[in-house]
């Protein structure tokens, strides 16, 4: 996959990113962010940071499922205002780990989650406890896109083509062995649709997509998406 040219009217989205304070393997806050993609050019962002059962029982305070999904949301918006200033919309998404699919902790399948209002996560906090089965029906009836993030690493299993919309084709972790091919080879072969991102945790722009400059919220991006495959970006 080569780096393709930015086209009028578009502007480059990353659509895999964690920001500090979510879980132990962000490290970078909102505010650095801001910059960085100021600087690299980007004009929009998804914010997916994990959600997942053991970060509610393990690293958020011991607080109501609501309120713990007030934190999430609270992390969204915060990235959401230090961005303003740059001119960067910022999108809601999320990096979902059904519980049903681990392997003891180790989170055997991800979904990268586009297309959800904070109406509906504070309607169903606990999202992990779901299976994607159940997943998929419930984002279906709600306008949310489901992509499995990262299928090919060593420790991923590949989730049912038929119950998600798309897969990660391009994951820029620059410490991690994604197998990008075969995640995009699995992409064609089951029909789904393809998208790309940094899986941005401690600095490294290296993936995204463009998209128009009119998509300015969840649904609209969502609109854009289910439309085809988005040109991608992979940063040298």
């Amino acid at each position: 996959m080569e780096k393709t040219e930015e086209k009028a009217g578009t502007v480059k989205c990353e659509l895999h990113l964690h920001t500090k304070g979510s879980s132990p393997c962000a490290r970078v806050e909102a505010e650095e962010i801001a910059r960085l993609y100021s600087e690299a050019g980007y004009g929009a962002i998804a914010v997916t940071n994990h959600y997942m059962k053991y970060l509610f029982d393990s690293y958020y305070p011991p607080l109501s499922d609501l309120k713990k999904a007030e934190m999430y949301l609270g992390l969204y918006r915060e990235l959401k205002e230090k961005c303003r200033p740059y001119g960067i919309k910022v999108f809601l998404g999320m990096e979902l780990n059904p519980e049903c699919m681990n392997t003891e902790v180790v989170p055997a399948a991800e979904f990268l989650c586009y297309g959800l209002t904070e109406e509906f996560l504070l309607r169903h906090p606990r999202l992990f406890d779901l299976s994607q089965r159940r997943l998929f029906e419930l984002f279906e009836e709600n306008g949310i896109l489901m992509y499995q993030s990262h299928p090919f690493r060593s420790y991923c299993v590949q989730a049912d083509p038929k119950l998600m919309h798309g897969v990660e084709v391009r994951n820029g972790h620059p410490k991690q062995e994604n197998n990008n091919e075969e995640a995009l080879r699995f992409a064609e072969e089951h029909c789904l649709l393809q998208i790309a991102g940094s899986d941005f945790h401690e600095g490294a722009i290296t993936a995204g997509i463009y998209i128009p400059e009119d998509v300015a919220d969840g649904a609209r991006l969502v609109k854009y998406l289910r439309s085809g495959n988005p040109p991608l970006i992979v940063e040298k």
